[in-house]
C-alpha cells in the first residue's frame, strides 16, 4: 500500500510541475550584469551557455538568442482566449555583438502567457 501511495504521489507531482517544452533552460541571474560596450561574448557564453539561435543581422552583427518555454503552468487556465493555444511561461534573451563585444541586449520573462520572438530593427 505504501508503494502504491508513493507512486501516486510521484505522478501527481510530476504531472503538476511545468515542463520545458522548447529551448534550453538558462539562469537569468546574470542579465543585470550585461553592459553594452563592455561585456564580452565569452562572458555571455559562460553565463548562459550555448544559444539556441545564432545569426547575422543585415549589417553583419552577430545576434544570439537564448529562450525556453515551460507549460502549461496553470492547467485550469491553459487555453488562451484569443488563440486557443496553451499558455506557456518562459524566458527570452537576445544579445547583439560587434567584434565579440555586446552592443545591445533584451530580456523578457513571462509567467503565464506565450513567450514569442522579439523583432529588432537592424542595428
Amino acid at each position: 500500500m505504501k508503494t502504491l501511495l508513493s507512486i501516486l504521489a510521484l505522478l501527481v507531482v510530476s504531472c503538476s510541475s511545468p515542463k520545458i517544452v522548447s529551448g534550453n533552460y538558462f539562469d537569468d541571474q546574470w542579465v543585470d550584469s550585461i553592459v553594452a560596450g563592455e561585456t564580452t561574448m565569452a562572458e555571455i557564453r559562460n553565463w548562459f551557455g550555448e544559444p539556441i539561435l545564432s545569426e547575422l543581422s543585415k549589417k553583419g552583427q552577430l545576434v544570439v538568442t537564448y529562450e525556453y518555454r515551460l507549460g502549461p503552468v496553470h492547467p485550469k487556465n491553459s487555453i488562451s482566449e484569443s488563440s486557443g493555444d496553451p499558455k506557456l511561461a518562459g524566458k527570452l534573451l537576445v544579445v547583439g555583438f560587434s567584434d565579440e563585444i555586446v552592443t545591445y541586449h533584451s530580456f523578457s520573462e513571462n509567467e503565464a502567457g506565450y513567450v514569442g520572438t522579439l523583432v529588432f530593427a537592424d542595428r
